[in-house]
């Protein structure tokens, strides 16, 4: 999936193989979440369960894999920042639109 086609409250799951990881962070963020983030890992198990919501980016203070551009997802109750470098491993949820 490429960033420039995602929109706030868009439905996203990992490709097939790919399971998300959340890790704690270290950096501090100022956001109202817990430092987390999102990162893609490979995985043999299916994920269709995995449904994750972009809510959009901030251009924050600190770094994630070298980038201040993160972007904001609503998975399983926890806001997690994550970087435009994951985004190659999700695509559309359209079996989950409204």
């Amino acid at each position: 999936m490429k960033i420039n086609d995602l929109e706030p409250g868009m439905l996203l799951r990992p490709v097939d193989g790919r399971k998300p990881a959340i890790s704690p962070l270290n950096a501090e963020s100022p956001l109202d979440c817990d430092p987390l983030e999102l990162v893609m890992i490979s995985d043999e198990e299916g994920t269709e369960n995995f449904i994750m919501m972009y809510l959009g980016c901030k251009h924050q203070n600190f770094l994630i894999d070298g980038v201040n551009k993160h972007h904001i997802i609503s998975t399983r109750g926890k806001t997690v920042l994550t970087t435009g470098y994951q985004f190659r491993y999700l695509i559309p949820d359209n079996a989950h639109s409204l």
